[in-house]
């Protein structure tokens, strides 16, 4: 409607004018990109996806800041490579690895998307998210043995979150 577009309209401005006084602002970046992303403006989207990868530069926790943002913006190329260099900088940066673990398996690379996720759970044991997609994985690349495993271990962790809430709830806390 006209009114959803001249708010969009508003947006994009106030954004456009923040992004010139704040050129390297990663949230500031990736929405104004969103933005164009979905007003077709694929060119403008990219080269702003191009500012906030080179104001990354080495820091590894700027580069997955920025990761996260390109996945967000389906820019899977782009998020793979930035995470990338985040490894080569920290070796066990979890949201680097996990990244990378989710890009690999969307892009059907069971075997690397399983080497990801096995080193990411190796330092985040208690992502049941994460673990589950270890199962899911092992299933097709391994073997069903190790599959169920992680599969128990996953049950194993959502009971004893159950438990907690519910004796949360007894004592009459969220």
């Amino acid at each position: 409607s006209y009114l959803d577009q001249q708010q969009l309209d508003s947006a994009q401005k106030i954004l456009e004018e923040k992004w010139e006084t704040l050129p390297g602002n990663i949230e500031v970046g990736a929405l104004l990109a969103d933005l164009y992303q979905k007003n077709g403006r694929e060119d403008e989207a990219l080269a702003i996806q191009q500012r906030l990868i080179a104001s990354a530069g080495d820091d590894p926790e700027a580069l997955v800041n920025v990761g996260d943002r390109l996945l967000r913006l389906n820019a899977m190329e782009e998020a793979e490579e930035v995470y990338g260099r985040a490894l080569k900088r920290d070796q066990n940066n979890t949201r680097a690895l996990r990244g990378l673990g989710r890009i690999k398996s969307w892009n059907n690379a069971p075997k690397s998307s399983l080497n990801y996720f096995e080193r990411y759970v190796a330092l985040v044991p208690e992502d049941i998210d994460a673990r589950l997609a270890v199962a899911k994985l092992y299933k097709g690349v391994r073997s069903k043995d190790a599959a169920k495993k992680e599969f128990e271990e996953a049950l194993r962790m959502l009971d004893t979150l159950e438990g907690r809430g519910e004796r949360r709830e007894e004592r009459g806390e969220e």
